[in-house]
């Protein structure tokens, strides 16, 4: 976290269902790494394929809880969270 503690967010999406909200996730996350230097797009690169952790992801959408993933860049922590807003239907 930079020595200021401030953040800042880079996107947002309001999404309909957790598996949406997931798949935003992951669209976001590829242009993350893209942006990034090699050894820190390696974590990202790997959660994009982790099939079990997207599962825990929407496990965890579904009953309403925050889903978070954070990557380090040198000094910048980048966090792709999602959210529950309201009740699932």
């Amino acid at each position: 976290m930079p020595a200021t503690g401030r953040s800042f967010a880079l996107g947002t999406c309001s999404a309909p269902t957790p598996r949406l909200a997931l798949r935003w996730l992951l669209h976001r996350a590829g242009h993350i790494a893209d942006q990034l230097d090699t050894p820190a797009a390696k974590p990202v690169l790997h959660w994009l394929g982790d099939q079990a952790e997207h599962e825990h992801a929407l496990s965890l959408l579904t009953r309403g809880e925050t889903y978070t993933f954070t990557v380090f860049d040198d000094t910048t922590r980048y966090a792709l969270s999602a959210r529950a807003t309201r009740s699932a239907r």
